[in-house]
């Protein structure tokens, strides 16, 4: 998930790259074998995908990776550097 001063951000080029399948996101999840509730938590940035989820969706997809979730940050990442940040201030 991508936290910016505790926003989510949704994932918008793994949408782009869905819609663009011509599928929808319930054929991807069923392809990729993520459940259609994860995927949608991971799509609008609620949930982060794990690294076999990732491989997963871009084989699903035909994309690399990279362009799926290029800059997009772990949970535990995010969490360290807000604890950070707040020890810093």
């Amino acid at each position: 998930m991508t936290i910016t001063a505790g926003k989510v951000t949704p994932n918008t080029a793994l949408k782009v790259a869905i819609v663009q399948s011509g599928d929808k996101q319930r054929g991807i999840a069923e392809r990729a074998h993520i459940p259609e509730v994860r995927l949608s938590k991971i799509v609008t940035g609620r949930e982060e995908a794990t690294p076999q989820e990732r491989r997963d969706l871009a084989r699903v997809l035909r994309r690399p990776q990279s362009t799926l979730f290029s800059g997009r940050r772990s949970r535990a990442a995010a969490s360290a550097v807000a604890s950070s940040d707040a020890v810093s201030a």
